[in-house]
């Protein structure tokens, strides 16, 4: 009987993922057809998420945090005061209802990375994906695993385990190599880009 519920998922799995990169595509291929979209939008900003801007310190962090995201809390063991020598620090939140990982990377006292993990319960990928096309327009870059949308120094990535991840590749340089031509070199790099963090 549970070997029967396995494969009943996995087929309901397989049909959500089908019908969802159908939708994807479409979507895609309309909104390049149209004649109001013929060039992805190169004048897009990405700041951050919300209140809580790339390339801040970790002072201003705090402040942000304490004064927009109450209900948003630092790790017990999150720093007191910011190591201001420390080449690279991780800082993460407290999992909630909402956002199931939370953290704040920090390269020579400046915020490059912000990287949420949303509650699939409540988002959904494609409601993700619908929110930032809205707000940054068509995406630079689409694969089956992720999305992503630039600008000058910033990269915003969507991935299908409804993460996002905010990048700031004028503090951290070696990050410039996250935006790339290709999907697969893309992937590569990030990956590198995140272990080395690590």
């Amino acid at each position: 009987m549970t070997v029967l519920k396995s494969v009943n998922i996995l087929l309901r799995y397989l049909l959500f993922s089908f019908i969802f990169a159908v939708c994807l595509t479409l979507d895609i291929t309309a909104a390049t057809a149209s004649s109001n979209v013929t060039n992805l939008n190169t004048n897009i900003t990405i700041s951050g998420w919300g209140e809580i801007s790339l390339g801040i310190s970790y002072k201003e962090l705090q402040t942000v945090l304490s004064r927009e995201y109450t209900w948003l809390r630092l790790e017990d063991d999150a720093l007191q005061e910011f190591p201001g020598e420390q080449k690279r620090v991780l800082v993460k939140c407290v999992p909630n209802r909402y956002i199931n990982d939370l953290h704040f990377q920090f390269h020579n006292g400046k915020l490059y990375l912000i990287r949420l993990l949303f509650a699939p319960e409540f988002f959904s990928y494609l409601k993700l994906y619908n929110k930032l096309k809205e707000k940054y327009g068509a995406a630079h870059e689409i694969s089956y695993k992720r999305v992503s949308w630039y600008d000058d120094q910033k990269t915003l990535f969507l991935e299908r385990d409804t993460s996002v991840r905010y990048i700031d590749r004028s503090v951290f340089p070696a990050s410039n190599a996250v935006q790339t031509s290709t999907a697969d070199k893309n992937n590569a790099d990030y990956i590198k880009l995140i272990l080395d963090s690590l």
